[in-house]
């Protein structure tokens, strides 16, 4: 396969700490006063480059993708690995969100007799533009990222 890259795992295990931090770090998002908005602030600033490090990471081993299978192959993986469960997650979230509104409250059967196909395209442009689940925001500029390595 090729000689290790030492320093791409202790990237990895250190944006993985990162993230977790920064998900934990919820409270940076309510804008608290006083010591915690200082505190949350610094955990965000501090630990802000976790995913900009796993994008560095996914171009530099993928970079030379050719060296280890072609282009199809290369496709396939990717799509297995990421866009898959990008979508199954969406779906699912999409169906979460079909089924209770905003207020909790579950849908009726007698809303659905008004059915139409723009529902479905809604539906579709919602998943594309990853309105159902907002931590997902970094799949999009990966896939870019995926299609432009082929390029590169």
């Amino acid at each position: 396969m090729g000689r290790k890259l030492n320093y791409i795992d202790y990237l990895v295990v250190i944006s993985c700490i990162s993230v977790v931090l920064l998900h934990a770090n919820g409270v940076f998002w309510r804008h608290p006063a006083g010591r915690l908005w200082i505190t949350s602030s610094l955990i965000e600033c501090i630990f802000y480059f976790a995913v900009p490090i796993f994008f560095m990471i996914s171009g530099a081993t993928l970079m030379n993708y050719r060296t280890r299978y072609n282009s199809k192959e290369y496709l396939i993986k990717r799509i297995r690995r990421t866009l898959i469960p990008y979508l199954f997650w969406s779906c699912f979230a999409a169906l979460l969100f079909l089924t209770f509104n905003k207020q909790g409250q579950i849908f009726s059967l007698d809303s659905v007799r008004g059915f139409d196909y723009s529902v479905i395209v809604s539906l579709i442009i919602n998943i594309i533009n990853n309105k159902f689940i907002g931590v997902y925001w970094f799949f999009l500029p990966l896939f870019v990222c995926y299609l432009s390595i082929i390029i590169l």
